[in-house]
């Protein structure tokens, strides 16, 4: 009887750390036109240059195993979402990058001069 009654919290803290992750993932620090961020907007300043694991950048990867995740959870309109938002960065960009640059209102940035506007050097 125990066991059961241990099992079923361990349930319910479980869809509680899912729940809890799934609502930080959908909110404006990390989703973006072109999926989950890697870091949140709100530390944006905290580096002295725009790193690629930062939150300018989603990497269509890293947002893919949040969506397989959400998928195996049972959270398939989420997962669509995201996938979604990886499809529509691809579009936007005509290629498949292995990483989208983001403006911090989560749009994918194309243009090298708004680029450089914020911050990107030219190789």
């Amino acid at each position: 009887m125990h066991l059961l009654k241990d099992l079923s919290q361990e349930l319910k803290n479980s869809l509680n750390h899912i729940t809890l992750n799934s609502g930080r993932m959908f909110s404006e620090e990390f989703l973006t036109d072109a999926g989950i961020r890697c870091r949140a907007r709100k530390y944006n300043y905290d580096q002295k240059y725009q790193d690629y694991h930062g939150s300018w950048v989603t990497w269509p990867m890293e947002s893919y195993m949040f969506a397989k995740g959400l998928r195996r959870q049972g959270f398939i309109k989420l997962a669509e979402q995201i996938e979604a938002r990886i499809t529509n960065a691809i579009n936007i960009c005509g290629v498949n990058y292995e990483f989208f640059v983001v403006d911090q209102n989560g749009k994918v940035l194309l243009n090298l001069k708004k680029l450089i506007k914020f911050g990107a050097k030219p190789v």
